[in-house]
């Protein structure tokens, strides 16, 4: 998470929403998935009931976005995280990405290359700060393309 803006708690609770959301667009939840999504609910420093009552009623809370692009960027990496923690990519949570990723203010091909980033991150074991340069990267590319 971007420690130099911290997000209201509204949008933490959106974010976990999201990745509720994620959580079960393929209709199957993984151990790991659950693992990864209580992991970042703590990170984001939601508590347990906070979860809870949004794995209960996700519908029932407004929708906040943040307003800080780091913070937008890291919730956009954590979503495709979600998608890519049990090793497959469902076309519903692909479509759901994508989606997410265009209210957070992304062009929706960011997923794409989110996923390539993330597995190569995977792959040659780079630090959170290394994979954060590159994504940034990324979205100055998409950028320059959109011109």
């Amino acid at each position: 998470m971007n420690t130099e803006h911290k997000p209201s708690v509204s949008v933490r609770l959106t974010h976990f929403r999201n990745l509720c959301a994620v959580l079960i667009a393929d209709g199957e939840i993984s151990n790991e998935e659950a693992d990864l999504l209580m992991a970042l609910g703590s990170r984001w420093g939601l508590n347990q009931t906070e979860m809870d009552s949004i794995m209960l009623a996700p519908g029932k809370m407004e929708y906040a976005v943040s307003a800080d692009p780091g913070t937008r960027m890291d919730q956009l990496y954590e979503i495709v995280t979600m998608m890519l923690i049990d090793g497959e990519i469902h076309p519903n949570e692909m479509r759901l990405c994508k989606s997410m990723a265009q209210v957070l203010g992304f062009p929706e091909r960011i997923v794409e290359s989110l996923v390539a980033l993330r597995e190569y991150a995977d792959q040659s074991e780079l630090q959170p700060e290394q994979v954060r340069e590159r994504m940034i990267d990324l979205l100055k590319e998409l950028e320059g393309h959109e011109q």
